[in-house]
């Protein structure tokens, strides 16, 4: 009998030891599931946060080349257009309006007709015909006071790539006095993700 009641309160023990048992797997695996979730959630949180900041620092880059070039076509468009100005004069105002942009690798102005006028980093610049750049394209078949901005190419001055914002010069009559086009250096942005 003894041996019977023993083997009762042996086999109730083993029972609560492994609902005990159960128990705590079942709870370390809510804690662990709990915890995943809770370091998910604040990832997904960071997440955003760098994306906000990322998306500021872009929109950021971009509209202080897009308010330079806007600022030099209001003035060239005053003067009666690019096709009215000498390469050394477009260059030095470039220049100076370039010195301001760590982002841009340079700023160029475009004729009308398509040949580039000048450019804000080397001066006298050879002769070169713009007319079938996508931007140029752009501009010609859609006279709009917007901003544009290009595709993605490889940087001549430096490591990396450009993307070209370009802005239409608008003579009050409405007809085209050139464009200027802001090269923004890719590696600007690189630099300032890789710092994050």
């Amino acid at each position: 009998m003894q041996g019977r009641q023993f083997a009762h309160i042996r086999r109730t023990l083993v029972a609560i030891y492994a609902l005990l048992l159960i128990l705590l797997v079942v709870a370390s695996v809510r804690i662990v599931d709990n915890a995943r979730e809770s370091g998910i959630e604040a990832i997904r949180r960071h997440n955003q946060m760098l994306a906000r900041v990322l998306e500021e620092h872009v929109a950021r880059t971009f509209g202080e080349v897009d308010k330079v070039l806007q600022g030099a076509a209001e003035q060239f468009a005053a003067r009666g257009g690019l096709q009215k100005l000498d390469e050394r004069t477009v260059h030095e105002s470039l220049r100076r309006r370039q010195a301001s942009l760590p982002q841009t690798a340079s700023i160029g102005a475009v004729l009308p007709s398509g040949r580039m006028l000048a450019r804000a980093a080397d001066y006298p610049i050879r002769p070169t015909d713009l007319s079938d750049r996508e931007d140029f394209v752009f501009f010609r078949e859609n006279p709009v006071d917007t901003p544009f901005i290009g595709a993605t190419g490889k940087n001549p001055f430096a490591p990396g790539q450009l993307i070209h914002l370009s802005r239409r010069i608008a003579l009050p009559d409405g007809r085209s006095g050139g464009i200027l086009r802001g090269a923004i250096a890719t590696e600007y942005l690189v630099r300032f993700y890789a710092e994050l």
